[in-house]
């Protein structure tokens, strides 16, 4: 009695570590099939062992034509012996490595980390030709955008013409060829009153607002005193609201034009015809006190 308990306690650890074991090997198979990227396993000699389904779609082979085979078996030789070396210094130096390749079978750019497991090695294969593609168009476009931003500063720059964006509370999320000497790049996240005197940012506020309140476009002239300047600037100002999908008003977009030789030059007109009236009226009562 007493040897055919103990054999039964023995046999249940050993029925429950079986059970362990497959369904741990049932897990494995369900993660496997369920990666969107490849992953292989080699043994020492570089031949494969396991593979999932993504591999299988990569070599446009099932697993049972895989397994046991070397790349030399699968893929064109040239390609095979460079993969190969690169494997092999990677199970002889014990560490990892991760590179790009165009894939032969498919002609598509796949991104290969590998690194040592046990006595061979762990392969993942990544297609990721959708993402250079991606990658790519995005340089273009963004290569795109900065030319002609370069052109737009280009032309600006030989102008006085402002032009910015501004939020709903006022502060500026953009600026170009500002003229209250900061950079443009100084500006962004800041309001009116970090670049004039407390009456001239009230003024340029309240033009802001109005157009804001208002839904419409607005056009004012405005005298300006940059705080960094130290004296009047003259400017002709055009803004018009921002509108959310909802119809809110979000911010506005404007234009200034600084127009501050212009007012000079008529202000001393102005001046010259004054003192001309005056010197002409002084000569006429000069005139009539001699008669």
């Amino acid at each position: 009695m007493t040897v055919r308990k103990s054999a039964f306690s023995l046999s249940k650890p050993l029925t429950r570590h079986a059970r362990s074991q497959k369904a741990g090997g049932r897990r494995l198979r369900e993660v496997l099939a369920g990666m969107r990227e490849g992953y292989a396993e080699m043994d020492d000699g570089l031949r494969f062992v396991l593979v999932n389904h993504a591999v299988e779609t990569l070599f446009h082979q099932p697993a049972d034509h895989i397994l046991g085979q070397k790349l030399g078996d699968l893929l064109p030789e040239d390609i095979a012996v460079s993969l190969e070396n690169r494997l092999q210094q990677v199970l002889d130096s014990g560490t990892e490595a991760q590179f790009e390749h165009c894939w032969p079978l498919t002609d598509n750019r796949i991104e290969l980390r590998i690194r040592c497991k046990g006595e061979g090695l762990a392969l993942f294969l990544a297609e990721i030709t959708d993402f250079r593609n991606a990658e790519r168009a995005l340089r273009q476009e963004t290569e795109r955008w900065q030319m002609i931003d370069e052109r737009f500063k280009a032309a600006l720059s030989v102008t006085q013409l402002v032009v910015f964006k501004i939020d709903r509370n006022l502060r500026y999320l953009w600026g170009y060829n500002n003229q209250v000497g900061v950079s443009d790049q100084e500006g962004v996240g800041k309001t009116p009153l970090d670049f004039f005197d407390p009456p001239s940012a009230a003024r340029l506020i309240d033009f802001f607002q109005s157009v804001m309140e208002s839904g419409e476009g607005k056009r004012t002239e405005l005298a300006l005193r940059p705080l960094k300047i130290h004296e009047d600037r003259y400017f002709v100002t055009s803004a018009k609201p921002l509108f959310s999908e909802s119809g809110e008003v979000i911010g506005l977009t404007g234009a200034s034009v600084d127009i501050t030789p212009q007012v000079r030059q008529r202000e001393e007109l102005a001046n010259a015809r004054e003192e001309a009236f005056i010197a002409t009226a002084e000569a006429e009562r000069a005139s009539l006190s001699k008669s």
